[in-house]
């Protein structure tokens, strides 16, 4: 991470300006888009000469997990290990086994709201079932978080 931010810093100063980009180049891309977004990166683009999100997205595997929002299903598992393990191999490339070890998760204990799918998640998976996750209105998120300070529903734990 040190090498990445002494890379930013020399650009900023005008002693870097990459033209070819390297492996580097696309690591200091990538932890400008996951730390500032699109935007940060459109403007270091335009400033710094860093790799745009169209070169980072055709030169790198960004893999997107579905989070579980509510009670554990297969399908959730399954197309997880699919875009994980299945998707970035090739037809090509010779099959081996693949082991799958689940460890600790971090985890911030919130609640969360995923907008792609307008649903609140990181509560307890067993006592979900006594909210609707789905926002269609203001009650909806007073109605979940009513049950959360009543102790009804639980946020996450590891």
């Amino acid at each position: 991470i040190r090498e990445i931010v002494n890379k930013l810093e020399d650009a900023l100063e005008g002693m870097y300006r990459p033209h070819g980009y390297g492996a580097d180049d696309l690591d200091i891309a990538t932890l400008v888009y996951r730390l500032g977004g699109w935007q940060l990166l459109f403007a270091l683009n335009h400033k710094l000469s860093l790799p745009s999100l169209w070169t980072l997205r055709t030169r790198s595997i960004f893999t997107t997990i579905i989070p579980t929002i509510g009670p554990i299903r297969h399908e959730n598992i399954v197309e997880n290990i699919h875009t994980i393990v299945l998707s970035p191999r090739n037809n090509s490339s010779p099959k081996h086994g693949i082991s799958l070890m689940i460890d600790e998760i971090a985890l911030e204990e919130m609640a969360v709201h995923f907008s792609k799918y307008n649903k609140v998640g990181g509560l307890c998976w067993k006592h979900f079932h006594l909210v609707d996750p789905v926002l269609r209105m203001y009650e909806s998120a007073i109605n979940i978080a009513q049950k959360i300070h009543a102790g009804q529903v639980h946020l996450g734990k590891e």
